[in-house]
């Protein structure tokens, strides 16, 4: 009786097909850590664009809306065959997620605005390294003056003075780091080469779980929607996940990795190189 169901249709469905992943009795040659990542490289990123609802496996080699066939509040009937939905997202990763010349001025444009942000931070530590140098000449000036005969006591409790900020500014600078830019100009390039990388390394054995990982932290969602227009019915809206392109966009050893703060600006100034990437299938 669907009317005192406690759990939702979808999150039982996502259970049980984690459930059967873990199961040690069809995974006796794997290790617990490999039974524990999703079965398939996109489990649980994808999405019905009609309702909202998950896509899941519904056959051996087929995905389809949850909640078309588990509830019938959705008319999303429309199914996917795992290896074209994984051969179609990983060309859009590719080829279609971030345009080189469009990555090229969101890089210029993020870079100048995160500079601005970033302003106060690096002008304190500059004004805290001027200031380190001016008590550093005066207190040179101090010494030189008792050399020169002028009594001690007049000038101890500056001197005190001068050394104690000395330390306080020494502390400071140790503790603040300088915020890099961490956005290279050719940021497309670097992620598209990352990417067909990462393509080659699914057909290897050794390299083939932790390729597929960083696949997958690159990708927010994938939108499955029925539509008329395409070939075979659907359309798919591929979102990429900031953090992720990031991440794999940056090579500098020096460069910080993306913070929260950050991930902030670029939603702000993204433009259309980062907006979801729509192809129909």
């Amino acid at each position: 009786m669907p009317e005192q169901r406690i759990i939702d249709v979808d999150l039982w469905q996502a259970v049980k097909e984690r459930q059967q992943s873990l199961d040690v009795k069809s995974s006796k040659a794997m290790g617990m850590w490999d039974r524990r990542r999703p079965r398939y490289l996109f489990s649980g990123l994808m999405k019905c664009g009609e309702r909202g609802g998950g896509y899941s496996k519904i056959s051996q080699n087929h995905f389809g809306c949850s909640t078309a066939r588990n509830k019938g509040t959705c008319a999303n009937r429309r199914t996917i065959h795992r290896a074209v939905l994984e051969s179609a997202v990983l060309d859009g990763l590719q080829h279609h997620l971030m345009d080189p010349e469009l990555a090229e001025i969101f890089a210029d444009e993020y870079t100048r605005h995160v500079n601005r942000v970033r302003m106060d931070k690096n002008a304190s530590l500059e004004s805290y390294r001027r200031e380190h140098a001016k008590a550093d000449k005066e207190l040179d000036k101090l010494v030189d003056a008792i050399c020169d005969g002028i009594p001690a006591a007049k000038v101890k409790d500056r001197m005190w003075e001068l050394e104690n900020r000395k330390a306080e500014l020494e502390r400071l600078l140790a503790e603040t780091d300088e915020e890099p830019v961490y956005v290279h100009p050719k940021m497309g390039s670097v992620y598209r080469d990352e990417i067909r990388n990462l393509v080659t390394a699914l057909n290897s054995e050794d390299a083939r779980s932790e390729a597929a990982e960083i696949i997958r932290g690159l990708v927010d969602r994938i939108v499955l929607t029925p539509d008329t227009d395409a070939p075979k019915g659907l359309s798919i809206d591929l979102q990429g996940a900031l953090a992720g392109i990031l991440s794999l966009s940056q090579k500098s050893k020096k460069a910080s990795a993306p913070k929260e703060e950050d991930l902030l600006q670029v939603k702000l100034v993204a433009g259309v190189g980062f907006e979801p990437t729509t192809f129909r299938l």
